[in-house]
């Protein structure tokens, strides 16, 4: 029950004013506030390491997104993308109004469960609304006090009525004491009196408990698990204060250090990836047959000759060679074919890799899900789709590869294979000629095919970010 307070050029000397509370289930696991993206725009905000993406992005530029879920009937689709891009998309852009325009652009109908997001820049506020299909829509509001919870924004609300209330003062408040009327404004327990006993149903039609109409939730299981607030002034970069925690066990705190503070090169690896975890893939095809397969690509920091720096790596395989296996002896990621016991293509990537190296990968290991590949094995196996993971481990432990499966491990830094030397051809045969195909040459040992496709996606991704001169 997520909740969005904002005063849209209402302030003359603060045209952007965001008091947020991020609810959410107690065991979903988060990664703490910080630097999202780290560069071009820097962009500010917290991580789910569930599901990736954020719930609430801040760039340099001054452009804030925050979503909150609307929630259905038999809950979201699991299949659908991590509606966290959508926040973390929009603070790409320099303003709210461009940032509008990439998503309604870029958002396909039913990629996403449905949400509602506020986009706002100190010169707009857009409500931005992604259904169960169809192109997002789009109301662009007047300037004043809106209040956004996990119903819609017009709907009849205890809970945004009574935040609204509470704001209103606030237009006036001066500005030194705007943080501290904020805070309390997130901590109130009250719950408006009318509301009754059993609760009032929710956008979906099922009653919510009572405690939910409160600005801050303590629930058994879920509740207020982050405070946020954001000053956007006429100029410079905004303003921003965080809890860890619902405000009302403590204050949020000044981050401004956050928009200036060294990202180390790990951690900036990692936040370019938590963009990509949250990034769709490619929507369903009803003609695809139920096999699917799915690769783990495991970044880790790794010590290479002995005694030298460490450097950011990903681990490969070589297969054992096998008459019966299609990719006998080839290079690739630790993977393989979905069991219907697996579930999603996330687990089936990580019970392969334990089955092939005895290498575990714990669910905070996980950075999320690139783009699928629907892939056709040129010894006439039907097509199949393939999901690689991403994941992340500071180090990587001994493994214990299975002979049958595997030959040999290889920890490969980044940076060596981003280097335009390594690359070369290979020759395949293809009736009566030969084609050539893109490969990688790595001590003799060639990454090619649908591996290098996976492999061409990361890197795509983090190109740009100095991994090149810093690994």
């Amino acid at each position: 029950m997520c909740l969005l307070a904002v005063m849209s050029r209402v302030r003359p000397d603060l045209p952007l004013v965001v008091a947020a509370n991020r609810d959410e289930l107690l065991a979903r696991p988060a990664g703490g506030f910080g630097v999202l993206r780290a560069a071009a725009p820097r962009v500010l905000g917290g991580r789910d390491l569930a599901a990736g993406g954020t719930w609430l992005a801040v760039s340099e530029h001054g452009v804030v997104a925050g979503l909150t879920n609307r929630p259905l009937p038999g809950g979201p689709d699991p299949g659908r993308a991590s509606r966290g891009y959508l926040p973390l998309r929009a603070a790409e852009e320099p303003t709210a109004q461009a940032a509008v325009e990439a998503l309604v652009s870029e958002v396909a109908s039913g990629a996403f469960n449905p949400c509602w997001l506020l986009i706002g820049d100190r010169r707009e506020l857009y409500l931005l609304e992604v259904g169960e299909s169809g192109p997002p829509r789009v109301e662009r509001l007047p300037p004043g006090i809106h209040v956004l919870e996990n119903r819609a924004l017009a709907a009849a609300s205890p809970k945004a009525a009574r935040v609204r209330g509470a704001l209103t003062p606030l237009a006036s408040t001066p500005a030194g004491e705007l943080p501290a009327r904020l805070t309390a404004l997130l901590a109130d327990h009250e719950v408006d009196a009318a509301v009754p006993a059993a609760g009032v149903p929710g956008a979906d039609g099922r009653p919510r408990p009572r405690e939910t109409e409160a600005a801050c939730v303590h629930l058994a299981s879920a509740g207020t698990r982050a405070a946020t607030l954001v000053l956007l002034g006429e100029e410079g970069r905004p303003r921003v204060l965080h809890a860890e925690g619902p405000a009302c066990s403590g204050a949020p705190a000044d981050r401004e250090g956050a928009w200036a503070e060294p990202v180390l090169h790990d951690d900036l690896l990692r936040q370019e990836l938590a963009v990509v975890a949250a990034r769709p893939g490619l929507p369903p095809d009803p003609g695809l047959p139920d096999p699917w397969a799915a690769v783990a690509l495991v970044l880790h920091r790794a010590v290479r000759p002995p005694g030298a720096e460490a450097r950011l790596s990903l681990l490969w395989i070589q297969r054992a060679v096998n008459p019966h296996d299609p990719w006998s002896g080839q290079m690739g990621f630790p993977g393989g074919r979905g069991e219907a016991a697996d579930g999603s293509a996330h687990a089936t990537a990580r019970r392969e890799t334990v089955e092939e190296l005895g290498l575990t990968l714990a669910p905070a290991a996980w950075l999320g899900a690139l783009s699928e590949i629907r892939a056709r094995n040129r010894t006439g196996l039907a097509p199949f789709k393939v999901s690689p993971h991403a994941f992340w481990l500071p180090e990587l432990p001994e493994l214990r590869p299975d002979a049958q499966e595997v030959a040999a491990a290889h920890s490969i830094p980044l940076a060596w294979l981003m280097d335009p030397a390594r690359r070369t051809t290979l020759e395949w045969p293809v009736g009566d000629g030969v084609v050539e195909l893109p490969a990688i040459d790595y001590e003799g040992r060639l990454l090619w095919g649908l591996s290098l496709r996976v492999l061409e996606d990361l890197l795509a991704r983090v190109r740009g970010t100095p991994l090149g001169e810093r690994v």
